[in-house]
């Protein structure tokens, strides 16, 4: 039979915009001589929230050439809004109230064929592919309106990049087996090649895009984006155990790659004093000195299960 499903998603969840956080009048709550409470009043430039959206399209054939193929193919974004917060410096001095926001789009596709060459034998077999686009911004309030307000009334005055926006690529081929060796022990294995590029984006330092939203600078050198990419053969095994047929038993070992987040890793650097109003880059954490790699992990896994009629 041959099937195509289409997903379709709409999520948002936002906080509500009449109430917010009262921190005191100048912010007397950072400073310890008043508690913070809930009140109305709320009347901010960026309300926190969570935005996504979700479209995912399915075609499966189970009877293509001799085997089960699924195909899949899917775009996702989402946008996170924080709530506004105040930076704080040594003397518990609120030196500027932001809010920061993270949007993220991704769309990829995997396509899966499965087969049982003989009886107890079942081979799955496949390609994915995705591609990651992260941006991110920090809005910035008028700090006397804040302050006015315990934080309430919030009005944008300027906006700054807040990480690096960066790419991910991943390519992937995998394939995968079971073998009930008898009616006791069933074996499983495979194998996963997983090639990644990153690309992260140039990216003048935060605090320093700061001093030129508020005129202090007016320019900067920028932390060198780049790219980097790396591939990975993964593992996986294990041995399932039959003891009857309420009970199982079982041993695997897999092996997983996770690739640290790049915009909290780079664009991070030190800029000397400026010259005519341009903010000089003297030392940075950035793609060509220090190439972020996936890390590998080995997992092992020992479990029993038991289902009964009122038990599991």
């Amino acid at each position: 039979s041959r099937q195509l499903q289409l997903i379709t998603q709409y999520y948002k969840s936002q906080g509500d915009d009449d109430y917010g956080l009262n921190l005191g009048k100048g912010f007397s709550a950072i400073r310890g001589t008043s508690t913070p409470f809930v009140s109305n009043g709320l009347n901010s430039d960026r309300i926190p929230g969570t935005e996504r959206h979700l479209i995912s399209l399915q075609y499966s054939d189970s009877a293509f050439l001799g085997q089960e193929l699924v195909g899949q193919v899917y775009y996702r974004d989402e946008s996170l809004r924080f709530y506004p917060f105040p930076t704080v410096n040594a003397n518990k001095q609120v030196t500027a109230f932001s809010s920061s926001q993270q949007d993220t789009d991704q769309y990829g596709m995997k396509l899966t064929l499965n087969s049982k060459p003989m009886d107890g034998w079942q081979i799955t077999w496949g390609l994915d592919a995705d591609h990651e686009r992260f941006t991110s911004n920090q809005m910035f309030f008028d700090l006397a309106q804040a302050s006015a307000s315990g934080g309430l009334n919030n009005k944008k005055i300027y906006t700054t990049g807040r990480y690096p926006s960066y790419d991910i690529t991943n390519l992937a081929a995998f394939l995968q087996s079971d073998y009930d060796i008898n009616n006791l022990f069933t074996l499983n294995g495979g194998v996963r090649y997983q090639y990644t590029e990153n690309k992260i984006d140039d990216f003048i330092g935060y605090a320093q895009q700061r001093q030129i939203a508020a005129g202090k600078a007016t320019s900067a050198d920028a932390i060198p984006g780049g790219s980097v990419d790396y591939d990975n053969f993964l593992f996986n095994a294990g041995l399932l155990m039959h003891i009857t047929e309420r009970q199982q038993a079982w041993l695997n070992f897999s092996q997983g790659v996770e690739l640290p987040d790049p915009g909290k890793y780079y664009g991070r650097g030190i800029y000397g004093a400026a010259v005519n109003g341009h903010l000089p880059l003297t030392k940075s954490v950035n793609v060509s000195d220090s190439k972020l790699e996936g890390v590998k992990v080995d997992s092992y896994e020992l479990g029993w299960r038991f289902t009964g009629n009122n038990l599991r």
